[in-house]
């Protein structure tokens, strides 16, 4: 199948989620630890995503607010939050500098707000794409590292962001990602 990967990541995993603090402060420092116990191009693309979705948080509050001031790999990693901008452009960041062939993407997601009569003129949502075994792959990390939850409330809802972790969004199917990406 054109989509299959090595099944058993347990070890990567583990290594990424451990990452000393001290390593995790510039993409160089990040970039040079996660490479240390990763070889392959499927090693290095999940060390990122792992940590990426144990580390960052969604800033949920800056993208409702629409206040979100900077998505810099290098503010993201200071700050340990951002919205789906920051966690893809970090993404292309650290894979490009651990020597993978990746792009950011921008694009739509089909959430609840997605009105496909509407003209779409803003991207709203980012993810990646990585070359790997000579065919490009579809991450997510955002999606991988939390959900948008609501409470209803007297006057309507309260939303908040619950971290959970998903391997789904790592190197999931086109044909499915289409369901909930364009």
């Amino acid at each position: 199948h054109a989509y299959t990967q090595p099944t058993d990541f347990s070890r990567i995993d583990s290594l990424a989620r451990a990452c000393p603090k001290s390593a995790g402060k510039t993409v160089n420092t990040l970039a040079t630890y996660l490479n240390s116990f990763s070889s392959s191009e499927w090693e290095k693309a999940r060390a990122i995503y792992v940590w990426l979705t144990h580390n960052i948080e969604y800033d949920l509050d800056g993208a409702m607010n629409r206040s979100i001031d900077d998505v810099s790999p290098a503010y993201v990693l200071r700050k340990r939050k951002t919205v789906c901008q920051g966690y893809s452009d970090l993404y292309s960041a650290l894979g490009r500098a651990m020597g993978l062939n990746i792009i950011t993407v921008a694009g739509y997601a089909k959430t609840y707000k997605f009105n496909p009569p509407k003209i779409l003129r803003k991207p709203d949502h980012a993810w990646n794409l990585i070359m790997i075994d000579n065919k490009w792959r579809v991450f997510d990390a955002t999606w991988g590292a939390a959900y948008r939850a609501r409470e209803k409330k007297k006057n309507g809802y309260r939303y908040f962001m619950v971290r959970s972790f998903s391997s789904y969004w790592f190197n999931t199917n086109p044909y499915e990602f289409i369901h909930s990406h364009m």
